[in-house]
Protein backbone atom coordinates (compact mmCIF):
# COMPACT_ATOMS: atom_id res chain seq x y z
CA UNK A 1 0.00 0.00 0.00
CA UNK A 2 2.81 2.40 0.86
CA UNK A 3 4.55 1.71 -2.45
CA UNK A 4 1.27 2.25 -4.28
CA UNK A 5 0.68 5.54 -2.44
CA UNK A 6 4.17 6.77 -3.34
CA UNK A 7 3.64 5.71 -6.96
CA UNK A 8 0.35 7.60 -7.16
CA UNK A 9 1.84 10.70 -5.54
CA UNK A 10 4.77 10.73 -7.93
CA UNK A 11 2.60 10.31 -11.01
CA UNK A 12 -0.57 12.18 -10.04
CA UNK A 13 1.04 14.77 -7.77
CA UNK A 14 2.42 16.97 -10.58
CA UNK A 15 -0.91 16.78 -12.42
CA UNK A 16 -2.83 17.77 -9.30
CA UNK A 17 -0.51 20.71 -8.66
CA UNK A 18 -0.50 21.91 -12.26
CA UNK A 19 -4.28 21.50 -12.35
CA UNK A 20 -4.62 23.85 -9.38
CA UNK A 21 -2.15 26.31 -10.91
CA UNK A 22 -3.94 26.33 -14.27
CA UNK A 23 -7.28 26.68 -12.50
CA UNK A 24 -5.97 29.70 -10.61
CA UNK A 25 -4.93 31.42 -13.85
CA UNK A 26 -8.26 30.56 -15.51
CA UNK A 27 -10.05 31.94 -12.45
CA UNK A 28 -8.49 35.39 -12.82
CA UNK A 29 -8.98 35.38 -16.59
CA UNK A 30 -12.65 34.47 -16.37
CA UNK A 31 -13.62 36.52 -13.32
CA UNK A 32 -12.90 39.84 -15.03
CA UNK A 33 -15.01 38.72 -17.98
CA UNK A 34 -17.75 37.41 -15.68
CA UNK A 35 -17.91 40.71 -13.83
CA UNK A 36 -18.26 42.73 -17.06
CA UNK A 37 -20.58 40.43 -18.98
CA UNK A 38 -22.62 39.36 -15.95
CA UNK A 39 -23.27 42.95 -14.89
CA UNK A 40 -23.36 45.03 -18.07
CA UNK A 41 -24.18 42.25 -20.56
CA UNK A 42 -21.34 43.43 -22.83
CA UNK A 43 -19.51 40.88 -25.00
CA UNK A 44 -15.78 41.65 -25.02
CA UNK A 45 -13.82 39.44 -27.41
CA UNK A 46 -10.72 41.54 -26.78
CA UNK A 47 -10.48 40.34 -23.17
CA UNK A 48 -7.77 37.77 -23.94
CA UNK A 49 -5.72 40.41 -25.75
CA UNK A 50 -5.76 42.58 -22.61
CA UNK A 51 -4.32 39.59 -20.75
CA UNK A 52 -1.54 39.17 -23.33
CA UNK A 53 -0.93 42.94 -23.36
CA UNK A 54 -0.31 42.85 -19.62
CA UNK A 55 2.06 39.89 -19.99
CA UNK A 56 3.92 41.67 -22.81
CA UNK A 57 4.36 44.96 -20.91
CA UNK A 58 5.44 43.11 -17.77
CA UNK A 59 7.96 41.12 -19.83
CA UNK A 60 9.41 44.25 -21.45
CA UNK A 61 9.78 46.12 -18.17
CA UNK A 62 11.27 43.07 -16.46
CA UNK A 63 13.85 42.29 -19.14
CA UNK A 64 14.74 45.84 -20.28
CA UNK A 65 14.65 47.66 -16.93
CA UNK A 66 15.51 44.76 -14.60
CA UNK A 67 12.33 45.26 -12.58
CA UNK A 68 10.77 42.52 -10.50
CA UNK A 69 7.71 41.23 -12.41
CA UNK A 70 5.40 42.19 -9.56
CA UNK A 71 6.73 45.76 -9.68
CA UNK A 72 6.49 45.76 -13.47
CA UNK A 73 2.87 44.62 -13.15
CA UNK A 74 1.89 48.00 -11.65
CA UNK A 75 2.44 50.10 -14.82
CA UNK A 76 1.19 47.17 -16.92
CA UNK A 77 -2.03 47.15 -14.90
CA UNK A 78 -2.40 50.91 -15.35
CA UNK A 79 -2.05 50.56 -19.14
CA UNK A 80 -4.49 47.64 -19.35
CA UNK A 81 -7.06 49.42 -17.16
CA UNK A 82 -6.74 52.52 -19.38
CA UNK A 83 -7.23 50.44 -22.53
CA UNK A 84 -10.16 48.60 -20.94
CA UNK A 85 -11.94 51.82 -20.00
CA UNK A 86 -11.20 53.25 -23.47
CA UNK A 87 -12.82 50.17 -25.04
CA UNK A 88 -15.92 50.81 -22.95
CA UNK A 89 -16.04 54.58 -23.51
CA UNK A 90 -15.27 54.72 -27.22
CA UNK A 91 -16.30 51.21 -28.28
CA UNK A 92 -19.26 49.98 -26.25
CA UNK A 93 -21.05 53.19 -25.29
CA UNK A 94 -21.70 54.43 -28.87
CA UNK A 95 -23.29 51.11 -29.86
CA UNK A 96 -24.84 50.17 -26.50
CA UNK A 97 -28.21 48.47 -26.98
CA UNK A 98 -27.96 48.16 -30.76
CA UNK A 99 -27.15 44.44 -31.03
CA UNK A 100 -24.79 41.80 -29.67
CA UNK A 101 -23.46 41.27 -33.20
CA UNK A 102 -22.25 44.87 -33.22
CA UNK A 103 -20.48 44.35 -29.89
CA UNK A 104 -18.84 41.14 -31.09
CA UNK A 105 -17.63 42.65 -34.37
CA UNK A 106 -16.39 45.79 -32.63
CA UNK A 107 -14.37 43.88 -30.02
CA UNK A 108 -13.00 41.46 -32.62
CA UNK A 109 -11.75 44.51 -34.50
CA UNK A 110 -10.16 45.89 -31.32
CA UNK A 111 -8.63 42.47 -30.72
CA UNK A 112 -6.93 42.59 -34.12
CA UNK A 113 -5.67 46.12 -33.43
CA UNK A 114 -4.12 45.13 -30.09
CA UNK A 115 -2.64 41.92 -31.50
CA UNK A 116 -1.04 43.64 -34.48
CA UNK A 117 0.20 46.54 -32.39
CA UNK A 118 2.02 44.06 -30.16
CA UNK A 119 3.24 42.03 -33.14
CA UNK A 120 4.62 45.19 -34.80
CA UNK A 121 7.10 45.52 -31.94
CA UNK A 122 7.33 41.90 -30.82
CA UNK A 123 8.01 39.91 -33.97
CA UNK A 124 11.04 41.83 -35.32
CA UNK A 125 12.74 41.61 -31.89
CA UNK A 126 11.59 38.25 -30.50
CA UNK A 127 11.43 35.46 -33.07
CA UNK A 128 9.92 32.91 -30.69
CA UNK A 129 7.51 32.89 -27.77
CA UNK A 130 8.81 34.49 -24.59
CA UNK A 131 8.33 34.02 -20.86
CA UNK A 132 8.50 36.49 -17.99
CA UNK A 133 11.50 35.72 -15.71
CA UNK A 134 10.63 34.30 -12.31
CA UNK A 135 10.12 37.02 -9.68
CA UNK A 136 11.77 34.84 -7.03
CA UNK A 137 14.60 33.40 -9.11
CA UNK A 138 13.40 29.78 -9.14
CA UNK A 139 13.30 27.25 -6.34
CA UNK A 140 10.32 25.65 -4.71
CA UNK A 141 8.87 23.37 -2.06
CA UNK A 142 9.18 19.59 -2.17
CA UNK A 143 5.86 17.96 -1.30
CA UNK A 144 5.19 14.35 -0.24
CA UNK A 145 6.06 11.93 -3.02
CA UNK A 146 9.07 14.06 -3.98
CA UNK A 147 6.80 16.37 -5.98
CA UNK A 148 8.16 19.87 -6.55
CA UNK A 149 5.90 22.91 -6.30
CA UNK A 150 7.86 25.90 -7.55
CA UNK A 151 7.53 29.26 -5.86
CA UNK A 152 6.03 30.61 -9.09
CA UNK A 153 3.24 28.04 -8.84
CA UNK A 154 2.69 28.82 -5.17
CA UNK A 155 2.51 32.57 -5.70
CA UNK A 156 0.05 32.10 -8.58
CA UNK A 157 -2.28 30.04 -6.40
CA UNK A 158 -2.02 32.42 -3.44
CA UNK A 159 -2.44 35.64 -5.46
CA UNK A 160 -5.41 34.30 -7.45
CA UNK A 161 -7.42 32.99 -4.54
CA UNK A 162 -6.62 35.90 -2.22
CA UNK A 163 -7.87 38.28 -4.92
CA UNK A 164 -11.04 36.19 -5.20
CA UNK A 165 -11.65 36.47 -1.45
CA UNK A 166 -11.17 40.25 -1.65
CA UNK A 167 -13.47 40.48 -4.69
CA UNK A 168 -16.12 38.34 -3.01
CA UNK A 169 -16.02 40.53 0.09
CA UNK A 170 -16.28 43.67 -2.07
CA UNK A 171 -19.27 42.36 -4.01
CA UNK A 172 -21.19 40.93 -1.06
CA UNK A 173 -20.20 43.09 1.92
CA UNK A 174 -19.78 46.64 0.62
CA UNK A 175 -22.34 49.17 -0.58
CA UNK A 176 -20.68 49.53 -3.97
CA UNK A 177 -20.56 45.76 -4.44
CA UNK A 178 -24.21 45.37 -3.50
CA UNK A 179 -25.07 48.12 -6.02
CA UNK A 180 -23.16 46.21 -8.70
CA UNK A 181 -25.05 43.01 -7.90
CA UNK A 182 -28.33 44.95 -8.01
CA UNK A 183 -27.32 46.35 -11.40
CA UNK A 184 -26.62 42.84 -12.70
CA UNK A 185 -30.00 41.52 -11.55
CA UNK A 186 -32.26 44.49 -12.40
CA UNK A 187 -30.62 47.43 -14.22
CA UNK A 188 -33.85 49.47 -14.40
CA UNK A 189 -34.69 48.89 -10.74
CA UNK A 190 -31.14 49.73 -9.67
CA UNK A 191 -31.25 52.98 -11.65
CA UNK A 192 -34.62 53.96 -10.16
CA UNK A 193 -33.23 53.23 -6.69
CA UNK A 194 -30.54 55.84 -7.17
CA UNK A 195 -27.62 53.70 -8.36
CA UNK A 196 -25.26 55.72 -10.56
CA UNK A 197 -25.16 53.24 -13.45
CA UNK A 198 -22.75 55.30 -15.53
CA UNK A 199 -20.11 55.57 -12.79
CA UNK A 200 -20.49 51.93 -11.78
CA UNK A 201 -19.97 50.86 -15.40
CA UNK A 202 -16.55 52.48 -15.39
CA UNK A 203 -15.72 50.89 -12.02
CA UNK A 204 -16.70 47.46 -13.36
CA UNK A 205 -14.46 47.85 -16.41
CA UNK A 206 -11.59 49.08 -14.23
CA UNK A 207 -11.84 46.07 -11.91
CA UNK A 208 -12.36 43.60 -14.76
CA UNK A 209 -9.34 44.98 -16.63
CA UNK A 210 -7.22 44.94 -13.47
CA UNK A 211 -7.99 41.25 -12.97
CA UNK A 212 -7.06 40.61 -16.61
CA UNK A 213 -3.76 42.43 -16.02
CA UNK A 214 -2.87 40.28 -13.01
CA UNK A 215 -3.87 37.15 -14.93
CA UNK A 216 -1.58 38.20 -17.79
CA UNK A 217 1.47 38.64 -15.56
CA UNK A 218 0.93 35.30 -13.82
CA UNK A 219 0.27 33.59 -17.14
CA UNK A 220 3.48 35.02 -18.60
CA UNK A 221 5.52 33.82 -15.62
CA UNK A 222 4.25 30.25 -15.96
CA UNK A 223 3.85 29.84 -19.74
CA UNK A 224 5.45 31.13 -22.92
CA UNK A 225 3.35 33.54 -24.96
CA UNK A 226 3.32 35.69 -28.09
CA UNK A 227 0.98 38.39 -29.46
CA UNK A 228 -1.56 36.00 -30.96
CA UNK A 229 -2.40 34.01 -27.80
CA UNK A 230 -5.32 36.34 -27.07
CA UNK A 231 -8.03 34.47 -28.95
CA UNK A 232 -7.55 31.14 -27.16
CA UNK A 233 -7.42 32.92 -23.79
CA UNK A 234 -10.66 34.73 -24.64
CA UNK A 235 -12.35 31.45 -25.56
CA UNK A 236 -11.14 29.75 -22.37
CA UNK A 237 -12.36 32.68 -20.27
CA UNK A 238 -15.78 32.52 -21.96
CA UNK A 239 -15.91 28.75 -21.45
CA UNK A 240 -15.22 29.05 -17.72
CA UNK A 241 -17.73 31.89 -17.37
CA UNK A 242 -20.50 30.04 -19.21
CA UNK A 243 -19.83 26.76 -17.42
CA UNK A 244 -19.95 28.44 -14.02
CA UNK A 245 -23.06 30.46 -14.82
CA UNK A 246 -22.98 33.94 -16.33
CA UNK A 247 -22.44 36.52 -13.58
CA UNK A 248 -21.78 33.98 -10.81
CA UNK A 249 -18.44 34.40 -9.04
CA UNK A 250 -18.80 31.15 -7.00
CA UNK A 251 -19.72 29.35 -10.22
CA UNK A 252 -16.64 30.77 -11.92
CA UNK A 253 -14.48 29.45 -9.07
CA UNK A 254 -15.83 25.91 -9.46
CA UNK A 255 -15.76 26.02 -13.27
CA UNK A 256 -12.12 27.16 -13.26
CA UNK A 257 -11.19 24.12 -11.16
CA UNK A 258 -13.09 21.81 -13.51
CA UNK A 259 -11.49 23.30 -16.61
CA UNK A 260 -8.00 23.54 -15.12
CA UNK A 261 -7.86 19.89 -14.12
CA UNK A 262 -9.58 18.74 -17.31
CA UNK A 263 -7.01 20.55 -19.47
CA UNK A 264 -4.03 19.13 -17.57
CA UNK A 265 -5.25 15.54 -17.36
CA UNK A 266 -6.32 15.55 -21.02
CA UNK A 267 -2.98 17.04 -22.12
CA UNK A 268 -1.04 14.41 -20.15
CA UNK A 269 -3.04 11.30 -21.07
CA UNK A 270 -4.37 12.21 -24.54
CA UNK A 271 -1.75 14.63 -25.82
CA UNK A 272 -1.28 18.39 -25.68
CA UNK A 273 -3.65 19.13 -28.56
CA UNK A 274 -6.54 17.71 -26.50
CA UNK A 275 -6.07 20.13 -23.60
CA UNK A 276 -8.32 22.97 -24.74
CA UNK A 277 -10.50 20.64 -26.82
CA UNK A 278 -11.62 18.59 -23.81
CA UNK A 279 -12.64 21.77 -21.96
CA UNK A 280 -15.04 22.70 -24.78
CA UNK A 281 -16.40 19.15 -24.84
CA UNK A 282 -17.12 19.37 -21.10
CA UNK A 283 -18.78 22.76 -21.63
CA UNK A 284 -21.05 21.34 -24.35
CA UNK A 285 -22.05 18.32 -22.24
CA UNK A 286 -22.83 20.41 -19.16
CA UNK A 287 -24.90 22.90 -21.15
CA UNK A 288 -26.95 20.07 -22.64
CA UNK A 289 -27.95 19.07 -19.10
CA UNK A 290 -27.95 22.50 -17.44
CA UNK A 291 -28.05 25.41 -19.94
CA UNK A 292 -27.73 28.01 -17.16
CA UNK A 293 -24.36 26.61 -16.09
CA UNK A 294 -23.35 25.30 -12.66
CA UNK A 295 -24.84 28.34 -10.89
CA UNK A 296 -27.32 30.91 -12.03
CA UNK A 297 -25.95 34.41 -12.49
CA UNK A 298 -25.76 36.93 -9.64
Amino acid sequence: MKIMAVFLLQHLGPLLIWGLVTSSVYLLMATGLTLIFGTLRLVNFAHGDLIVLSAFITFLLTTNMNLNPFIALIPAMFVVMTVGVAIYRFGFKPIYGISKVSEILMTIGISYIIENAMAYYFLPVYRTSVEIPSPVGGGGVVLPGNVLMTYDMLETIVVSWVLMIILYYWLYRTGQGIAIRALSQNPVGASISGVDVGRLSYVIFLVGSALAAVAGALYGILYTFWPYNGIILTLMAFSVMILGGVGSIPGTMIASLVMGYAVNFASYYLGGCWGEAISFIILALVLLVRPSGIFRGG
